[in-house]
């Protein structure tokens, strides 16, 4: 609807509309520059909502614009967003729901074979491990679970080679000495002569037995964490001495030169003097049972910054270069075809470097090869007021 009328001066066009203007409140509204929402039927019977704008020019309304929108477009449009809002929600909770199961899965799955893998630790199965290679807190939570089982079956397998073990090395001396008793019982042709011999081998049976026994209680004492470390100031050039004079007796009857290079000044260290007897006396003890007659043992004694330094180098036998890992360990013998014939129980290292390292002190063994004697290294650690 146009108007070319000028409108009165209080207001912004002139002119008057027709009647029909007056019946439609929205285009009245415009006239005067308003805006305003009618709902009302339109022509066919349905429910409209009518509103209407002006267009000014030189603030002359010179046309007016009417929109007219039946409610029940509205009314589909806005069932439609709502449809459409729904149907987002549910997805989204759907999405929300399957990334829990996936999540809680995860989680699950993984306690599920640590539980199964724990029932077959449980029932002797220490072979069982979790497969499961997530980098996450499940993941660190599984390779503990692994490391403990190979741990566990590691000392399992110790404990069964060590109680194997073990009863060998009892069952060789208890055989010697049934034969030798019996003899000595039963057979009544013996001489003086062989059954001194058998009283005589019996006797260095049960040594060797009491011996074994002895190795056997100190290692499990410190196995088991109840050894008690020494604190006594024990002088190591004296305690050189002293051990190096118990075995002159049998490096003389091999023709074995012992010598004792004591460090310049005197130095003592914090330790149990029965420790550090047993550590030196089966050093000195193997040094002496694998060089051959003529040959020479040293024992060195130097401080350095981190402690005592024992150097006990030999020009015996030597060790393979293969058998070096394996020396510490309980009843080794390097040397297995005549393992019988030199005397021992095969603890003697396992136990030296126990001894050691309870004290934090280091051992090492080296050797060039067979024939090229060998070399034992212990470092002792010091308190700062052990040198003297």
């Amino acid at each position: 609807v146009q108007h070319d009328a000028a409108p009165p001066p209080e207001q912004p066009v002139v002119g008057s509309p027709g009647p029909m203007f007056f019946n439609t409140p929205e285009l009245a509204a415009a006239w005067r520059c308003e805006t305003i929402l009618v709902q009302r039927p339109n022509a066919a019977g349905q429910d409209t909502l009518y509103t209407a704008a002006a267009i000014q020019q030189n603030q002359n309304v010179v046309a007016l614009i009417q929109l007219a929108v039946p409610t029940a477009n509205l009314q589909n449009m806005l069932m439609q967003r709502w449809l459409i809002l729904l149907m987002g929600f549910a997805a989204m909770t759907s999405l929300v729901v399957l990334a829990v199961l996936a999540l809680s899965r995860s989680i699950i799955r993984p306690l599920y074979q640590l539980r199964e893998s724990a029932l077959l630790l449980s029932r002797g199965d220490f072979s069982s491990r979790v497969s499961w290679e997530r980098q996450d807190e499940i993941g660190e939570v599984a390779s503990a679970f692994n490391e403990m089982a190979s741990q566990v079956q590691k000392m399992l397998e110790e404990q069964r080679a060590f109680a194997s073990n073990t009863a060998h090395e009892l069952r060789t001396p208890l055989t010697a000495l049934r034969l030798r008793t019996e003899a000595l019982l039963y057979d009544g042709t013996l001489d003086a002569t062989t059954s001194r011999q058998y009283v005589e081998e019996i006797d260095h049976e049960i040594a060797n037995l009491g011996n074994l026994v002895q190795d056997l209680t100190l290692l499990s004492r410190f196995d088991a964490g109840r050894a008690e470390l020494g604190d006594n100031q024990i002088d190591c050039n004296r305690l050189a001495l002293s051990l190096s004079e118990q075995f002159a007796t049998p490096a003389r009857e091999k023709h074995i030169h012992l010598s004792v290079c004591p460090c310049p000044q005197p130095t003592t260290i914090n330790a149990s003097l029965n420790h550090l007897t047993v550590v030196f006396r089966n050093l000195l003890d193997n040094a002496l049972k694998y060089t051959p007659e003529g040959g020479a043992i040293s024992w060195r004694i130097e401080t350095t910054p981190n402690g005592t330094l024992h150097t006990i180098q030999d020009n015996g036998q030597g060790i393979l270069r293969q058998d070096l890992p394996m020396v510490f360990e309980r009843f080794y013998r390097a040397d297995k075809a005549h393992s019988r014939d030199i005397p021992g129980t095969g603890l003697g290292l396992a136990l030296v470097r126990t001894i050691v390292e309870a004290y934090g002190g280091l051992i090492k063994i080296s050797s060039e090869g067979a024939g090229q004697g060998t070399a034992v290294t212990v470092l002792w650690p010091q308190s700062p007021s052990s040198t003297l």
